[in-house]
């Protein structure tokens, strides 16, 4: 391999680390909002949109998998799991865009610290998937463990 071959690699490679990190600064920072929003917003007022959104879905579909998943949400959605999504996806995302800014910015202490938090995410992340599987959650874990190859 000659070593322009090995610069052109080493660029596609810092290329795809920057935009995964990107990527994940902006999953972060949705979740951080999602979390603020989920403090702000009552239960019933969550619930009630789930319903508008879903009922005109499963008239047409009657086994729409994502529409019956979303009702099934918003028929189990209670005041703890509000509270406890608020607080996840708020502690989540500012971690998240805490430390993906860092890495942004080049901060040498950020690429072990990253690997470490993101290895717990992702642990954490299949038990939840172990516990209750939701597609969202294992595109997210993926990503993570792609994220985390990229910062190694």
């Amino acid at each position: 391999m000659s070593e322009s071959d090995s610069n052109e690699k080493h660029s596609l490679v810092h290329r795809l680390f920057r935009i995964s990190v990107f990527i994940k600064w902006i999953d972060g920072f949705l979740e951080f909002l999602a979390g603020i929003f989920l403090f702000i917003i009552p239960v019933w007022r969550i619930t009630q949109f789930l319903h508008s959104v879903v009922r005109p879905e499963l008239s047409e579909d009657p086994g729409d998998i994502f529409a019956n998943a979303a009702l099934n949400l918003a028929q189990h959605f209670s005041l703890g799991v509000k509270e406890y999504a608020a607080i996840y996806l708020t502690i989540h995302g500012a971690i998240k865009v805490f430390l993906m800014s860092a890495l942004i910015k080049n901060k040498l202490w950020a690429y072990p610290f990253s690997i470490l938090v993101l290895v717990a995410f992702i642990v954490y992340q299949i038990y939840r998937l172990i516990i209750h599987y939701s597609t969202g959650v294992l595109l997210l874990t993926i990503l993570d463990i792609i994220v985390v190859g990229l910062i190694w």
